[in-house]
């Protein structure tokens, strides 16, 4: 809850000293009084503690996030109405992540210093580096534009999804890849994996029974804060390939100075980033019984 709270309080400051929203909504016409009307319409001529007792207060008790100060509808409602596109978009990269990185970081591992091996670590290298909206950007001059394959903006058809989702998911998949390698290999060392092959297991048994669950912690680790981060770092994507999720939703809010949408999107992502935290804590328990003695 002190998480929440402070990252509340931080964006809320934030957006104050941005600048002033009443000067966007009204024409360069408008007079003094006109603006000054404005503000106070908008709650925004009372001192700066006062609105933040407001605000917070109406949180708390009513779950009242204010009114959008453009769309002239409960901040909560217009959050709402997107966040289902972001959510749609974290699960399919974090799909895409899982069903490459993983994969890669076991074959990596398993057939360290060969080529393979050589080449599934460049990948992985190249796609931490790369910003996502390089990526996207080149998905879509090549794969949009020029191929024609695949559409390039909105969220009409699962075709719309494609290219977003493989933008989100070059960082998860590539860092997924790196963890899962070194973890295999740091496991793998141990005793009990050398007596299981002395014993004639075979390599893919006792890498998927044994080495692969006792090497699971730090990639459930991982895998919890790669889907917070595809959840709050989907902005880019998002403006690149004008899908409408709640990304792009705060991108234009900051710029129109929307306060309570910005700040509507901000506690419902660190909401969301607190509760995939503790479900990764509960998975620790269940990947290993030891921790639940401790």
């Amino acid at each position: 809850m002190f998480t929440l709270w402070l990252v509340v309080t931080i964006v809320f400051v934030a957006l104050r000293l941005s600048g002033d929203p009443a000067t966007l909504l009204l024409s360069d016409s408008a007079t003094a009084e006109d603006v000054a009307r404005l503000r106070e319409t908008l709650g925004l001529n009372q001192p700066l503690p006062v609105q933040y007792t407001t605000f917070f207060t109406r949180m708390i008790f009513e779950g009242d996030f204010g009114q959008s100060i453009l769309r002239r509808q409960p901040a909560a409602l217009v959050v709402s109405e997107r966040i289902g596109a972001t959510l749609t978009l974290a699960l399919a990269a974090f799909a895409i992540s899982l069903l490459v990185g993983l994969p890669a970081g076991i074959i990596s591992a398993v057939r360290r210093n060969t080529l393979l091996d050589r080449v599934a670590m460049l990948g992985a290298l190249l796609g931490q580096v790369t910003p996502g909206f390089f990526l996207g950007t080149v998905l879509v001059l090549v794969v949009g534009l020029w191929l024609r394959w695949l559409p390039t903006s909105g969220s009409a058809t699962p075709w719309h999804l494609i290219l977003p989702a493989i933008t989100l998911s070059a960082y998860g998949a590539a860092s997924m890849a790196r963890l899962s390698r070194s973890a295999l290999l740091e496991v793998t060392r141990k005793e009990y994996m050398r007596t299981a092959y002395a014993k004639g297991l075979h390599e893919r048994t006792a890498i998927l029974r044994h080495a692969l669950r006792n090497a699971a912690i730090p990639i459930v680790t991982v895998m919890g804060i790669q889907l917070g981060h595809l959840l709050s770092g989907a902005v880019a994507t998002e403006v690149v390939f004008a899908w409408p999720g709640v990304g792009r939703l705060a991108v234009t809010s900051i710029f129109q100075r929307d306060y309570p949408v910005v700040q509507a999107v901000v506690l419902m992502v660190a909401g969301l980033y607190v509760v995939l935290n503790l479900m990764v804590d509960v998975l620790y328990a269940w990947i290993d019984p030891k921790i639940r003695y401790r």
